[in-house]
């Protein structure tokens, strides 16, 4: 991650406290850092040599370096305005045990012989204008999520026993003498508007051009029975069109969306993902695209979904149509074909994740919601289609000391509200942090080319693993515990846009554009993006709150609170952190900013 391969901050471990080295600003070379960078206060400055940050240390006699203190005092700083006049403060509080609804509360403490220049603590949402705050916190945009979390509870959990072929059936007229067309598993070509039907734990089948289907998404113990036709199939994937809405999806659209999926929804989730052995549930050879407006019924908001539920047997699910599939709402004024096409990329990571996870490791749980989350909304990113993606980011933004990465952090009330748009956008930036520092990719003008440099195969390995949630991640993230993973994430989220992103290792790549997508890939954290649908996105860095003399906080076990200490050039300030229990890794890390 940055631009350049300059050296990268220092520090030392110490137990779970973090002793970060004083770097005055010193000029480098270009060969070192890379051109000189735009500051965003104006001008330009001079890559500093490495992270221009203050010691962190473990103050009193009584505390014990990472395993929490009876007293208040457990991480310590020493700031002077002649090191930097502009101080970006990133706490955090992590603990690998925490429940969903786990938080905690941390004591800041400032002490300033002088020079300190403080703020009023903004509401949130404070820095969005109206129409912006209407945008990222759309009543649509909030029901989607809540619609999509109630499918998921509805789901089964456990072990799937193995199993092919499908619970669909083709639709049989008595009164009409008709003789299908025999296909198999080992031949399954029905032509661009049939797929082959076959039978639940049978290998031989028929071509079938309308087929009978199980809507469970609203009521598994009662399933709506329908019929749908097929469109069109490709080459692995297939629209199938409820009747209801036959005159809701175009010849062109349905072009469109397989021809979208094959060229590079597909390839590059399956580049990032892998391409699990079983994930043809139903042997036809094709992921079929169901389209229906009963989605509506659900959520107006909801333009497509993945219900696990329909990769299990009927003998253990009778609600199955033992396929794997994903739902979408036709295309219309609530939903576009770019916004599918980022639902499509979306939504195939979940059946490529519960695939790897579920049936081939045999996991009785899926992968956990929180990063499964954040991998579905890094796809649309990487698909360019990340629009909606990108609004979770400005969200996680404005929200970001209020957020827990795994639980509902400190804003909402009950697990129902823990998978959050907030909480989508900074599970998204920590798969990006991961997939960046890895190597990330480079990506070709040819729809779908990408050629790995060692991101997607990190992140390939996150969704190929048998662990799940904290195991899977920390296995992953070069040896680190979840502090330091934690503490390194944050500082690339706190100081990403403001210049320092010049350094090896600190702040994004920042976005490049997608020829064939006419949008963007990857996030600068600050400026200002316009989608393709006309909106503009803005991005101002995390939400930052002033350092108070004396202040105890609600803080979100596995989140990050960003605060700033400004200084005169002859002003000093002390600033500690303290109050977390035994089992909370909590500290600091403090940045110099240009």
């Amino acid at each position: 991650m940055g631009r350049s391969s300059g050296t990268e901050e220092s520090y030392i471990m110490d137990k779970k406290i973090a002793r970060w080295a004083l770097t005055a600003l010193l000029p480098c070379t270009a060969i070192a850092c890379g051109d000189d960078v735009d500051n965003p206060d104006g001008g330009l400055f001079e890559c500093p040599a490495a992270l221009p940050a203050a010691p962190t240390k473990c103050d009193v006699p009584s505390c014990t370096p990472g395993t929490g203190s009876s007293t208040k005092t457990m991480a310590r700083a020493e700031l002077s305005g002649a090191d930097g006049t502009r101080w970006l403060v990133m706490s955090y509080a992590t603990s690998s045990f925490a429940s969903d609804n786990e938080n905690t509360t941390l004591n800041f403490e400032k002490r300033a012989p002088g020079g300190l220049l403080s703020g009023a603590r903004p509401s949130p949402k404070a820095r969005l204008t109206e129409a912006e705050r209407d945008v990222f916190y759309s009543a649509s945009r909030m029901a989607r999520v809540r619609a999509e979390s109630n499918i998921r509870q509805k789901a089964m959990r456990g072990l799937i026993p193995p199993g092919s072929g499908t619970a669909i059936t083709g639709v049989r007229d008595p009164s009409i003498q008709k003789q299908s067309t025999a296909c198999s598993a080992a031949n399954r070509s029905c032509g661009e508007t049939a797929l082959c039907v076959i039978p639940e734990g049978q290998t031989e089948g028929t071509c079938e051009s309308q087929l009978n289907l199980k809507f469970a998404l609203e009521d598994t113990q009662n399933p709506t029975t329908f019929t749908a036709t097929v469109k069109k199939v490709g080459a692995s994937v297939a629209i199938v069109l409820d009747d209801v809405d036959s005159a809701k999806l175009s010849d062109a659209d349905a072009t469109t969306l397989i021809e979208r999926f094959e060229s590079h929804i597909a390839p590059l989730d399956h580049a990032l993902f892998g391409e699990p052995a079983q994930k043809d549930r139903d042997n036809n050879g094709v992921v079929i695209l169901l389209v229906t407006s009963k989605l509506r019924d659900i959520s107006t908001a909801l333009a497509g979904v993945f219900f696990s539920d329909d990769m299990r047997p009927t003998a253990q699910a009778p609600h199955s149509n033992a396929a794997d599939m994903l739902y979408l709402q036709p295309p219309g004024a609530d939903v576009n074909l770019d916004q599918l096409s980022g639902t499509i990329a979306h939504e195939y990571e979940h059946i490529l994740n519960y695939t790897s996870k579920v049936i081939v490791n045999q996991n009785a749980e899926p992968e956990t919601v929180w990063l499964d989350e954040g991998l579905a909304t890094f796809a649309e990113d990487i698909a360019g289609y990340g629009e909606d993606s990108f609004k979770n980011i400005i969200v996680y933004l404005e929200q970001a000391p209020f957020t827990s990465l795994t639980g509902y952090g400190t804003l909402h009330g009950n697990a129902g509200a823990a998978d959050s748009l907030e909480r989508r956008g900074m599970a998204h930036l920590m798969v990006r942090y991961l997939y960046e520092g890895a190597g990330g990719a480079t990506f070709g003008d040819a729809a779908g080319a990408a050629t790995d440099k060692g991101g997607l195969a990190r992140v390939k390995q996150l969704v190929q693993s048998g662990d799940t949630g904290f195991d899977v991640l920390l296995a992953h993230s070069g040896g680190r515990n979840l502090g330091t993973l934690m503490g390194d994430f944050l500082t690339t989220v706190g100081v990403d846009g403001t210049g320092l992103e010049c350094l090896a290792g600190v702040g994004y790549e920042g976005t490049t554009p997608v020829p064939y997508t006419g949008f963007v890939r990857g996030v600068r954290l600050r400026g200002t993006l316009t989608t393709p649908s006309g909106t503009s996105l803005r991005f101002m860095g995390p939400r930052t709150d002033a350092f108070e003399n004396a202040q105890d906080v609600d803080f979100p076990l596995n989140g990050g609170d960003f605060r700033t200490v400004e200084l005169t050039p002859t002003g000093s300030a002390d600033i500690r952190l303290g109050g977390p229990s035994a089992d909370i890794d909590a500290s600091f890390r403090v940045v110099a900013l240009p």
